[in-house]
């Protein structure tokens, strides 16, 4: 009896230490995954983001695309130049008169992360949570993408330094 017991003792601790293994062995198989890159496009425009991001425009077809991940919303907006005036500013110009007309919001100042202009943007969602925007702007041969990184507060404080780094990758042919 008492080596049945210690056989059965030791077989689950073996399985116990195997299940240990192979769920760590999951977790890394998923953080992986998270940090492959994968490019996503609309139009002339390219980013890249980790695969973890998916097509999401049947939230809201306003955008030219809607990409996420669960921690954070990837919106395109292509507006085309219209007028002389717009087609001569650059995309800083561009920022700073898209500020002025901010109006539910105290945006923040226009500010360059490198060379990209970009406004900080906070809102109340309609379930209460704070929500942050980090809104890039780039100018394209025909007009100005307004892509727009957003997060719950938690979530944007998180991932800043990946949207930031995603907002780098961003490509306009």
């Amino acid at each position: 009896m008492k080596k049945l017991v210690l056989i059965l003792l030791c077989v689950s601790m073996v399985l116990s230490l195997t299940a240990c293994g192979f769920s760590k062995r999951i977790v890394e198989a998923a953080e992986n995954k998270a940090e492959t890159v994968k490019t996503f496009r609309c139009d002339d425009l390219s980013i890249e983001l980790t695969n973890d991001f998916m097509t999401m425009n049947f939230i809201d077809d306003t955008y030219n695309f809607i990409w996420g991940s669960g921690d954070v919303t990837v919106m395109g907006l292509y507006s085309e130049f219209e007028d002389d005036i717009l087609q001569d500013m650059d995309a800083f110009e561009y920022a700073q008169a898209f500020r002025d007309n901010l109006s539910e919001s105290d945006p923040s100042e226009v500010t360059l992360l490198d060379t990209i202009p970009t406004i900080e943007h906070t809102t109340i969602d309609e379930k209460g949570e704070k929500m942050i925007y980090l809104l890039a702007f780039y100018k394209a041969e025909h007009g100005i993408w307004l892509v727009t990184f957003g997060a719950e507060e938690d979530d944007y404080s998180e991932h800043y330094s990946d949207i930031c780094k995603y907002a780098k990758t961003v490509k306009c042919n």
